[in-house]
């Protein structure tokens, strides 16, 4: 029977229009079928916003503070690549320098 372990990460965008990548490149590819994003309600800024390489806030849904997101796969769901998210390929933007998103999955081990 598959074993499941919970994990957590926390996401500093330092520079609000620049977005980052969830795992920094380099690092160890992490794909999971599904996750959640909660943003703080400490944040400055009043939401964040996540897409992938190259996207701008503009063009995406604001997540706003105080708030969990799911994200799961599904029919054309913009941010996955065949039957899986890349957080190396997931990107994180904000309203406001130095806000944050931590980032929760469950993985196979």
């Amino acid at each position: 029977m598959a074993r499941y372990e919970f994990r957590s990460f926390k996401v500093t965008v330092t520079t609000a229009g620049t977005p980052v990548p969830l795992v920094a490149p380099g690092s160890d590819e992490i794909r999971v079928s599904d996750f959640e994003i909660y943003i703080p309600s400490s944040n400055t800024g009043a939401a964040v916003y996540v897409g992938y390489e190259g996207f701008s806030k503009t063009n995406w849904m604001p997540r706003p503070k105080g708030n969990f997101f799911n994200f799961r796969l599904g029919a054309g769901h913009p941010l996955r690549e065949g039957e899986f998210f890349s957080f190396q390929n997931t990107y994180l933007d904000s309203d406001s320098n130095g806000d944050v998103a931590y980032i929760s999955y469950f993985v196979q081990v």
